[in-house]
């Protein structure tokens, strides 16, 4: 399963300037309340690049929640870079893509300033959608994959075909 995820996703995600992001939170968290801070801080992140005007701009956005041993949970992202992205904005931000994800994860009152909250350049898609992976399988892969965070912009993605429902595979 993990294989046809990372299948499935590879396609939507080349070619695109991505981040690797790790969110904590500094308290226990649930993954209802983790997803819904996700989808606020890239709204927030979206609006500090793009402006208002900007706001419903699509990046590319992968979420994984993972289980943490003290903290309920916590994510990894890959997420499209929203300074690779053509904006019409006069007055550009200047803060540093890691640096404006660190602040406004802290504004939102889950993370803390410190190095809990990484932001990295993607260099290795396939390890990077690797790594997303480990935790996914079996029939519980919608419980880590963020639906709700979940954008592939302007592709036309084909649904994910598992062992089971692959056309070369003998179904009978």
């Amino acid at each position: 399963m993990r294989q046809d995820i990372a299948d499935w996703l590879l396609p939507g995600l080349k070619g695109r300037d991505l981040l690797f992001v790790t969110l904590t939170s500094r308290y226990k968290i649930k993954k209802d309340e983790l997803s819904l801070a996700i989808s606020k801080l890239v709204h927030r992140v979206k609006r500090k690049v793009f402006g208002r005007k900007g706001e419903g701009t699509h990046l590319a956005t992968v979420v994984i929640l993972e289980p943490s041993y003290q903290h309920g949970v916590h994510a990894h992202l890959i997420l499209e870079n929203p300074y690779s992205v053509t904006t019409s904005k006069k007055f550009h931000s200047t803060v540093p893509i890691a640096k404006l994800i660190t602040q406004e994860w802290a504004a939102l009152g889950l993370g803390g300033s410190s190095a809990a909250q990484d932001t990295q350049a993607v260099y290795d898609l396939d390890g990077a959608v690797a790594y997303l992976s480990k935790t996914i399988g079996g029939t519980r892969v919608l419980d880590r994959l963020d639906i709700n965070n979940f954008c592939l912009p302007n592709q036309s993605t084909p649904p994910i075909q598992t062992a089971m429902s692959r056309p070369d595979r003998d179904n009978q």
